[in-house]
């Protein structure tokens, strides 16, 4: 998978209510979004979460938790506070 250029991204709509400095991205860095909330769903093509919360999933015994999800990863998990 690779990005296409931003020139001539058709960006969505920003969705939720929220301050220019609280934009995040898209995966490809094309389209400002508002950053997911907690207990929503993330992953890989998807923004990010808010500034301090992280996108995280459990498997078993194993937790995984991203700041920023590496788009080659097949991630999905859930944006939620983590302690560190």
């Amino acid at each position: 998978l690779s990005c296409a250029s931003c020139e001539n991204a058709a960006c969505p709509a920003i969705g939720l209510p929220c301050k220019p400095s609280e934009y995040v991205y898209t995966p490809c860095g094309c389209c400002p979004q508002c950053p997911l909330e907690l207990g929503q769903p993330c992953g890989s093509f998807t923004q990010r979460c808010q500034f301090d919360l992280w996108c995280l999933r459990r498997k078993g015994n194993k937790i995984e938790a991203y700041k920023y999800v590496p788009w080659h990863l097949d991630f999905k998990g859930v944006c939620a506070r983590v302690d560190v």
